[in-house]
């Protein structure tokens, strides 16, 4: 209902905002006096709102003004036209890859657009001298709509000098606890500069080379690790931070350093430093590596000082071969979680079903890592709850299964074959199970702190893990 602005015989106006683009919509007008009494409903007005396109597809990337230096390239482009007003931003990507390949460059920085028509600049710096990049952008509009990928620049980074005295190693290199959550860690570490001169470090380093994986990083398989988005270097001594974000939760990961100066000149490695990103909120299928004894194996003990009490926990207990034989044990009875009975204590190899209200709990418990050289986890007839005993991730290729306690293990894949167990395992990310198995892209494997579901086809089939 509004108020007449106009006196009768003059237009009346309205604007109705917060429809939908691309839907048909239909008005329907009365007057009420003081009363109120109602006048007879207008004759309906139908009308379709336009559809919101995307930002238009930047066409004329292109180098900056000045020219690249041997550690940054200066690009350049006109913002385009919206639709939808202005433009909320841009993604800039880069790779050395050909071709490129928008989804699995390196994302440089959130770049602030500039007004319509204008010319928008960047300089993308951290980079290694004598490479060609491959760079592209997509623009983003005011209700979140990516634009199609700008032409893809080809560009060189200069030369390396003459220099030919290499950076000192980062030996400091850490993950600050404080901020994990459950998709980022940040690292901190100290500038080693540029050269060693007298056995001291000095100047600016160009570049630094930051890699993580989820399997420790030495020399050998450094090059393999995920590469982290150009970094520019501090000076000699200064603190350095470096927010690595887009993990997965619950994960552990290993981060190593390589710096490069202006030469090309690369320092030996870093120190590998370690974290483990914190859950997710909501449920999360985790386990526990190590071995618990009483009392610190209850749920409350084990999880509570992590996520809070009383800790909503629960294991599915199979009787059947089918996914819906079976019911939870659990901590708490609530909707979703009907419990058939008691968790009792968090064992070691099982996965749980474990609450978080936020997205910063990192688990922790009190116990000994597993020593033995292997570890055997039963399954029952149907779908499990299990984890990685170690405290290392072990691929579900290198994992045996075995008939019975005295059984002799054979190769999961030989397992499949037999007709023991199921050709995957099952991974919650949250929103829904994904298979994982032996041939998939990635090919499955265990982390620690993670559970998963495993099938198996018998009822007296036993998971080996070998430590690895």
């Amino acid at each position: 209902t509004i108020s007449p602005a106009q006196p009768p015989g003059v237009t009346e106006t309205m604007l109705v905002t917060g429809l939908q683009g691309g839907t048909t919509y239909t008005f329907e007008l009365r007057a009420l006096d003081e009363v109120p009494n109602a006048s007879a409903w207008s004759a309906p007005v139908t009308v379709t709102t336009l559809v919101d396109q995307p930002p238009a597809a930047i066409t004329d990337l292109r180098l900056g003004a000045t020219a690249p230096t041997a550690n940054a390239i200066a690009i350049q482009w006109t913002a385009p036209t919206d639709d939808s007003g202005p433009l909320a931003g841009y993604d800039v990507r880069y790779a050395t890859t050909t071709p490129f390949t928008f989804e699995t460059a390196i994302p440089y920085t959130a770049h602030a657009p500039q007004t319509v028509g204008t010319t928008a600049t960047l300089v993308i710096d951290g980079l290694v001298p004598g490479t060609t990049y491959r760079i592209g952008v997509k623009a983003m509009d005011a209700i979140g709509q990516w634009g199609a990928l700008s032409n893809v620049l080809g560009a060189s980074t200069a030369a390396a000098s003459a220099d030919t005295n290499a950076p000192a190693a980062i030996t400091n290199l850490g993950v600050f606890a404080g901020a994990t959550t459950s998709a980022s860690l940040l690292l901190q570490w100290t500038a080693t500069g540029d050269d060693v001169v007298d056995g001291k470090s000095v100047g600016t380093a160009g570049a630094y080379e930051v890699r993580y994986a989820t399997a420790p990083l030495t020399t050998t398989n450094f090059a393999q690790g995920t590469l982290v988005a150009a970094f520019p270097p501090g000076p000699t001594g200064s603190a350095q931070e470096l927010v690595v974000s887009g993990l997965s939760s619950n994960t552990a990961y290993y981060f190593a350093i390589v710096v490069v100066d202006d030469g090309g000149n690369r320092s030996g490695l870093s120190n590998v430093a370690t974290g483990r990103t914190a859950l997710r909120r909501g449920y999360n299928l985790v386990s526990v590596p190590l071995v618990l004894a009483a009392p610190n194996d209850t749920a409350d003990m084990v999880f509570g000082d992590d996520v809070g009490l009383p800790a909503y926990a629960y294991r599915w207990q199979s009787s059947g071969p089918l996914v819906t034989d079976g019911c939870y044990l659990g901590t708490v009875a609530i909707p979703g979680f009907s419990i058939c009975g008691p968790l009792g204590s968090v064992q070691t190899g099982a996965g749980y079903f474990l609450y978080s209200s936020g997205t910063q709990a990192v688990l922790d418990a009190l116990g000994g890592a597993v020593s033995a050289l292997t570890y055997d986890v039963p399954l029952a007839l149907g779908f499990n709850m299990v984890g990685n005993p170690y405290g290392r991730e072990i691929a579900l290729a290198a994992v045996q299964v075995k008939r019975g306690s005295a059984g002799v293990p054979a190769p999961y894949a030989d397992a499949v074959t037999n007709g023991w167990v199921g050709p995957a395992i099952y991974i919650y990310d949250g929103v829904t199970t994904q298979p994982y198995g032996l041939t998939t892209t990635p090919p499955a494997s265990l982390k620690p702190w993670n559970g998963v579901w495993a099938q198996s086809l018998v009822s007296d089939a036993v998971l080996v893990f070998v430590r690895p």
